[in-house]
């Protein structure tokens, strides 16, 4: 009989970014403008900037829930002269209503324009108010499902940003219809 570990896995999500990687961090590193384009956060607000760390207070508001927290941010910037080794970019959830955790983004170049964004997330509900508890309670994939859609939103949310920001018109897709799919009996 295995044990289960009662640390939560990472979540890695990977896209890349049609921007530059100094334009991803230097929008990732502004969390006053999380609430323009992040919809699991409605406001925000510096409590310290101290050097490439800054901690931060945010709300987000349901129609049932008011979930809040503080964070605090460190951006690293590439070694000069290492522009490919690229930015790293940790927050680490200091308290909060969803628990303690962090999130880890590192942002490679691919080229002058295109940007390769590796997110980690670790959060673990179980130290999380009491009703996000009772839910991390009920069944053990809450936590990870939890950690899955914050992962999938701050990426998606993150890139969609920075492309319009940017400039970057995505190319227009092929419309698919719905058909009937032809099958050998």
């Amino acid at each position: 009989m295995t044990m289960m570990s009662p640390e939560s896995p990472a979540i890695n999500a990977a896209s890349f970014v049609n921007a530059p990687a100094a334009t991803v961090a230097k929008v990732v590193g502004d969390p006053l403008g999380y609430p323009g384009f992040m919809r699991t956060i409605d406001r925000v607000k510096v409590v310290q900037k101290t050097g490439n760390t800054t901690v931060y207070d945010w709300q987000w508001s349901l129609a049932v829930f008011h979930l809040k927290g503080r964070h605090a941010m460190t951006v690293y910037q590439p070694p000069p002269g290492r522009r490919s080794q690229g930015y790293r970019i940790t927050v680490d959830s200091i308290s909060g209503d969803l628990g303690a955790g962090r999130f880890s983004l590192r942002l490679y170049p691919v080229s002058a324009d295109r940007t390769l964004a590796v997110l980690s997330i670790r959060m673990d509900m179980r130290r999380a108010n009491y009703v996000v508890r009772q839910m991390a309670k009920a069944t053990r994939s809450i936590n990870r499902s939890a950690n899955i859609s914050l992962a999938a939103t701050t990426l998606l949310s993150m890139r969609r940003a920075v492309e319009t920001r940017a400039g970057h018109q995505p190319k227009a897709g092929a419309v698919h219809t719905l058909g009937k799919p032809s099958l050998d009996p």
